[in-house]
């Protein structure tokens, strides 16, 4: 409010006169009337002097509300201190997916936005669920204030129960003032400017508003704000974005047609609409004949073209869209969305299909398989769900979770005691060796997770014979080896322990000069350019395992063991009074058992004030083979395995048979059943052939 506009309230009662003229002047407030006298602005009027108190009239008739703060210092000092929500809707269309609302979540400190469509406001609980379990995941951090209106979405005895349960304040902004929430509110009408500019840009039908609004909070996170000096999705991930990827939405575009998915002389790629973009970099494209979303990498954009609404379609399905992968089948669910869609669908014309039989490819064997299309009646990736627990895809995903990070900067920790390396400028005449991050699940037998392991490997690849190294080959244990050692351990009642050698190939020393890149995410500030050079062999490197041989087989040479001559992998020591301690090795993983426990506990000192070791206890597991304690002794058996090979071809409730075949059976050719899938049958001959060379061996 303008500050002329601040006394219009006040009066005074001891001047007449004043009176007079506030109420002549329709209660024009006293600053004014002032000033018409002191710049001769009308004549006639006398100096009146500003009173003290209220005019009951201008109470009634003029007060304002006041003013709400244009500059609101902000309260947080780091994400997820605060964040903004509210629910827009509902749109007078509903979206491709039937939605008619969208929630948007906005973190105050980073400006972050988070969109999600949904079909009624009762779904905002279940969506900010999801939400507070991903960004919290992501960032490491909790959420601690939520801001929202007082719509009944966010008030619910649930909602608050939630928030309670979960250390959230929730502030309810009062009735009739979203200026309060106005940062949510801002970046709604932002988000519906853009949406409905993006659409009448290229003449779309108002349905395809839930993917214009996705896509416009795609752009608003890599939008400048006035009070940051980065955009918000720099600040959330901590890397600087890249924008030559992005094309003007609603465009003519045209996708690779797979050599799998088209005849000798069908046409190699296909019309469709770009309508966003993919988290993997792809983009997302909607097909208006068959009415999916295809995501592809393989696009040519034409952006000052548009799809041409007029012409009739060829598909007389009218489908739900359906999100695919340009190398993928879809199932579509066959619905009446003609309204919806708001285009015209001929009839009785079907979409050409192959009736080509396809198998899944070999490389998936043994893995569950869930389609990229498979997604839930809003439009999410189902898939998404399964990588709770796995491992990530890249380095960028695992610095982001604070145990994968954690298990990044131990493996660094691990290299830097060794002494491994050493940050130097790189030679002229030298080239180094790039490293990346591999991310793995190490599982119990029973499939529970014992460890997130995040290990730093060397491009072995990219080395030279002759001049990045020699000799490559080292000799290990073999599976009948261990057999034999527990057998021999079981007959004389000896204990076995196992034991593990932490980053084993960080020990090995290397004779060649070898330089290697600096790790993916951990640079060091002003010194980007420079490289390490090895001393010590890094996973990956060709000659990896046999520094690490060496390095082992030396040390134990040193504590007086004797190798065995026609088992390179087994190591004897003869003790006190005729003791003996027998060591089996495998890489770095190593079985050792003896008749004096004092001698086992000596040799764990010497090895772990040595290397790096993990004293697993007792043998019950090693290289697939599981190992269970009796009263004669131990057992070694396959249990896991084979319930893998169950699990893995659904025969888990097969019926058990003490022959692998019917006797007295006459095949016969059966012509009308269904052809055997001769991919399957190999596989399950394959892992029956591997689970009785185990149990062998057992």
């Amino acid at each position: 409010m303008k500050a002329i506009e601040l006394n219009c309230l006040s009066v005074m009662v001891k001047d007449e006169d004043g009176w007079l003229w506030h109420y002549r002047f329709g209660h024009l407030n006293f600053r004014g009337l002032n000033q018409l006298v002191d710049k001769d602005m009308i004549l006639g009027v006398s100096k009146i002097e500003i009173p003290n108190t209220i005019c009951d009239t201008c109470l009634l008739g003029k007060q304002p509300r006041s003013a709400f703060s244009s500059s609101a210092a902000s309260r947080s000092k780091e994400l997820l201190i605060v964040v903004y929500s509210d629910v827009c809707g509902p749109l007078e269309v509903p979206s491709l997916w039937g939605n008619k609302y969208f929630i948007s979540f906005v973190d105050e400190f980073s400006r972050k936005l988070w969109l999600y469509l949904i079909k009624t406001k009762s779904e905002a609980f279940d969506v900010f669920q999801k939400f507070k379990i991903l960004v919290e995941k992501q960032s490491g951090k909790s959420i601690k204030i939520l801001r929202t209106d007082g719509g009944g979405e966010y008030t619910s005895k649930v909602f608050e129960k939630f928030c309670e349960d979960n250390d959230i304040v929730h502030e309810v902004i009062s009735p009739n003032t979203p200026q309060h929430n106005g940062l949510a509110e801002r970046r709604n009408r932002s988000l519906l400017d853009m949406t409905r500019s993006m659409i009448k840009l290229k003449k779309l039908p108002n349905t395809f508003w839930g993917e214009a609004v996705r896509t416009a909070a795609y752009i608003l996170n890599r939008y400048p704000t006035k009070k940051l000096d980065q955009i918000p999705e720099e600040i959330w991930t901590g890397c600087k974005q890249l924008a030559k990827h992005l094309r003007v939405f609603g465009s003519l575009c045209y996708m690779h047609i797979p050599d799998v998915k088209r005849r000798k002389l069908g046409d190699r790629s296909e019309p469709m609409i770009l309508v966003g973009y993919h988290e993997t970099g792809a983009y997302r494209l909607y097909h208006p004949l068959n009415h999916s979303i295809v995501i592809s990498r393989d696009v040519k954009i034409c952006e000052n073209e548009a799809w041409d609404w007029n012409k009739k379609e060829k598909s007389s399905n009218h489908t739900v869209p359906t999100i695919i992968k340009d190398d993928d089948q879809v199932e579509q669910v066959q619905l009446d969305t003609e309204v919806q869609l708001g285009v015209h669908v001929e009839e009785n014309q079907a979409t050409r299909t192959s009736v080509r039989q396809r198998f899944a490819s070999t490389r998936l064997a043994g893995h569950e398989i869930t389609p990229d299309n498979l997604v839930n009646e809003e439009g999410e990736f189902v898939h998404f769900a399964l990588l709770a627990d796995a491992e990530p895809i890249n380095y960028e995903v695992a610095l982001n979770e604070d145990v994968w990070k954690k298990a990044m900067i131990e493996e660094l920790n691990s290299i830097n005691r060794n002494n491994t390396w050493e940050l130097t400028e790189l030679p002229v005449s030298k080239k180094p060796i790039d490293v990346k991050w591999i991310f793995k699940l190490k599982l119990k037998p029973n499939g529970e997770i014992a460890k997130h392991k995040a290990r730093l490997v060397a491009r072995g690849f990219m080395q030279k014979a002759g001049m990045d190294y020699f000799e490559v080959y080292a000799l290990v244990a073999r599976l009948e080896t261990v057999r034999l050692i527990v057998a021999i351990a079981c007959g004389r009642n000896c204990p076995m322990y196992h034991l593990h050698v932490k980053s084993a190939f960080l020990n090995g020393p290397l004779d060649e000069e070898v330089y290697v890149t600096q790790p993916p995410g951990f640079k060091i500030k002003g010194k980007e350019n420079m490289v390490y050079r090895l001393h010590k062999a890094l996973d990956g490197l060709k000659q990896a395992l046999r520094a690490w041989n060496k390095r082992i087989d030396s040390f134990l040479m040193q504590q007086e063991f004797v190798k065995c001559k026609s088992e390179y992998g087994v190591y004897v020591k003869k003790g006190n009074e005729g003791n003996q301690l027998l060591i089996c090795l495998y890489v770095d993983f190593l079985i050792v058992t003896g008749s004096d426990v004092n001698e086992i506990e000596a040799f764990k000192s010497q090895m772990m004030s040595e290397f790096e070791m993990s004293d697993l206890g007792k043998l019950t597991y090693f290289l697939g083979m599981e190992f269970t304690e009796v009263v004669e002794g131990l057992v070694m058996h396959e249990m896991k395995y084979a319930s893998d090979i169950l699990k893995r071809f659904n025969m888990m409730n097969c019926n058990p048979s003490s022959s692998p075949t019917e006797t007295n059976v006459k095949l016969v050719m059966n012509e009308e059943e269904e052809p055997v899938n001769p991919t399957l049958f190999k596989q399950i001959v394959y892992a029956i052939v591997g689970l009785i060379f185990h149990m062998q061996l057992v």
